[in-house]
């Protein structure tokens, strides 16, 4: 397997910053952002020369439930309501998968009495992930319209302050319970 190239990673950087001015640029003008430059490359998912790599754009948001509010009504609200809410809107882009992952009071006990009170956790109450075919796609999520009634949302059951995110490739090492091979 060959390491992502330092120049590649340049490249990539300066192709990142190119398209963010785009979108930026776009704003909520959906025709303009669906008709960005096709010559930017960053567009696709996916690191060059490298193999193992599923090839999708991967965006990871760490979610901290609204203060004071309960466990059961964190999950109730989310997916019953946010989730709801939001998987037209992600659909609509060309999501290939949405998710929702809870670290909460249960889950935090269980890990910490299998490791004797030694794990370090994250102080976060949910995983919140997307999984879109390319960054074009990711964009179209986050440029949609309706995205402003989502994010209008985000004060009934999250702190939107402590709301971080991760987006990136995804390198597979056992799917369906078997090694894969590269």
């Amino acid at each position: 397997m060959s390491s992502f190239p330092a120049r590649s990673t340049q490249s990539f950087l300066l192709l990142l910053s190119g398209l963010l001015s785009q979108i930026r640029s776009a704003r909520y003008d959906t025709f303009r952002l669906i008709n960005l430059q096709p010559s930017i490359m960053v567009l696709e998912a996916g690191y060059p020369n490298t193999t193992g790599f599923r090839k999708v754009v991967k965006v990871t948001v760490m979610i901290k439930k609204k203060e004071g509010m309960s466990d059961e009504d964190f999950i109730n609200h989310y997916n019953n309501v946010h989730a709801q809410m939001a998987a037209p809107v992600v659909q609509r882009a060309g999501a290939i998968s949405y998710s929702l992952t809870y670290h909460l009071q249960r889950d935090r006990k269980m890990i910490q009495d299998i490791l004797h009170n030694e794990a370090k956790l994250l102080d976060y109450d949910a995983i919140c992930t997307f999984v879109f075919p390319d960054y074009r796609c990711l964009a179209k999520f986050l440029y949609d319209k309706e995205s402003a009634a989502l994010t209008s949302d985000h004060e009934n059951f999250m702190d939107d302050s402590q709301m971080k995110m991760m987006v990136g490739d995804e390198y597979m090492v056992i799917e369906d319970g078997q090694k894969v091979q590269h």
